[in-house]
């Protein structure tokens, strides 16, 4: 038996060495977010969050215009502070006629700017601080940041049809990305770029980086118009087997989400969303749920619209739950939202119905973290921080004027939301702290 105290203190620290190379090994104590028994996890715990889209932060930690890296650091440790601390970030952005933004992670194919990526090195670095995660983005259906349709425009495929365009035929530009092997080739070499790359703030590499929950693979990608043929639907299909294995080839130690906003967005085929979402590298799945953009809601009359909203949410709900349970694996809802009240942009105009509607998702949500069910996280659409809308009818952004929630070629103030909006931000703190508290005391079981 060892009695020395110079022995004793050796025995206790190879034990304790030993105990902390066996957790590592486990993953019990990994600074990763994983899924086991079909739940996100982290360091050990079940892992439920209350989030936002932080879409612009790459360009708050720009060192130029509009960069803005004291207002970063003061709205991230804002949201620490809150509770907030998921992050949905846009990672990259592809130079395009069709987008407000003027400044992008690539100016041209193969031209990538060091500007932007330091500015998301910033970002990261700072969130790495505070313990926060991120979702990051690696594309988007929508030509706002660039996305598909400039990738297809880059290989061939013509100018990208702007946002005047009639709805079809913006639609039928864009799917002509799937199957495209120059287009394909060309976003995975963006993806590649990113993820191989060191960040220059915190020496982390971004594949081996723990800050990052999720590499997504494309904002709302979307199978064209509802008279798309079924062709169509395969390739699309084919394409995120192709992204999400080619992720998984550089070797990436975080999840893999494909940014699918539901069934909605898969213009109503559940078999499609399903089929995504169930491919092996996807390891959960994504929904979005836009009440007004889908004409269910409308704030100018919300007595006469806001019940059929609330009813065809919650089965909006229930049935991507059921889909993600049905697969096996957790489920986000990583953006939602709805207008103030009256279909006002001003930041005064009052939040009533907002409010109400995230009370309802976030009611929908403990529910099944209490049940151990398949819903655990959602990131509300979309943080605003200190910064407001300079004019109170609905523009679009412009350089010169400050970031918010809104993406820049939608009217300004929305959907976001500041922190001057106590009520709404009194909410969504309140249903993180309950979400934390019940995820603290879950038994380990699969979710039903």
């Amino acid at each position: 038996m060892l009695t020395s105290p110079r022995f004793r203190y050796v025995y206790l620290a190879v034990l304790s060495w030993v105990f902390s190379a066996v957790n590592l090994l486990s993953g019990e104590h990994s600074q990763f977010v994983e899924i086991k028994d079909r739940e996100f996890r982290l360091a050990g715990q079940p892992y439920r969050f209350v989030g936002v889209n932080y879409w612009y932060a790459p360009l708050l930690g720009l060192q130029a215009e509009p960069g803005d890296r004291k207002r970063l650091i003061r709205e991230l440790d804002t949201l620490k502070r809150l509770g907030l601390t998921n992050l949905r970030i846009l990672a990259l952005a592809e130079r395009s006629s069709a987008s407000q933004l003027r400044q992008f992670a690539q100016d041209a194919p193969g031209q990538f700017s060091e500007a932007w990526f330091d500015g998301l090195d910033f970002a990261l670095a700072e969130m790495d601080k505070r313990g926060m995660k991120a979702v990051l983005c690696l594309t988007n259906y929508w030509n706002w940041s660039g996305g598909l349709p400039q990738y297809l425009s880059w290989a061939g495929g013509g100018p990208v049809v702007p946002d005047e365009a009639p709805w079809p035929e913006r639609n039928r530009y864009v799917i002509d990305f799937y199957g495209h092997a120059e287009a394909e080739h060309l976003a995975a070499l963006a993806t590649e770029k990113l993820v191989k790359r060191r960040n220059r703030y915190s020496g982390r590499n971004y594949r081996e980086d723990p800050t990052i929950m999720s590499w997504q693979i494309c904002n709302e990608a979307r199978p064209g118009t509802w008279e798309q043929t079924a062709a169509i639907r395969v390739s699309m299909i084919q394409w995120f087997a192709r992204a999400s294995e080619h992720l998984r080839a550089l070797h990436v130690r975080q999840l893999i989400s494909s940014g699918c906003e539901g069934v909605f967005g898969c213009n109503g085929d559940e078999d499609l969303f399903r089929k995504i979402n169930a491919l092996p590298q996807i390891d959960y799945v994504t929904a979005h749920l836009w009440p007004e953009n889908w004409a269910w809601y409308n704030p100018r009359w919300p007595d006469e619209t806001y019940s059929v909203t609330e009813a065809l949410s919650i089965a909006f709900l229930n049935q991507h739950i059921q889909i993600a349970t049905d697969l096996g694996k957790p489920l986000v809802l990583e953006e939602f939202g709805i207008a103030r009240d009256g279909a006002s942009y001003s930041p005064q105009a009052t939040t009533t119905s907002r409010d109400r509607f995230l009370a309802l998702v976030g009611e929908t949500w403990l529910a099944s973290i209490k049940r151990h069910g398949a819903f655990q996280g959602f990131n509300v659409w979309s943080w605003s921080g200190e910064a407001e809308p300079r004019e109170d009818w609905g523009v679009v952004w412009n350089p010169g004027e400050p970031m918010i929630g809104d993406n820049p070629s939608e009217p300004q103030g929305w959907y976001s939301i500041s922190e001057a909006d106590r009520e709404t931000v009194n909410l969504l703190t309140s249903l993180a702290a309950q979400g934390g508290f019940i995820a603290r005391h879950l038994q380990r079981s699969p979710f039903k």
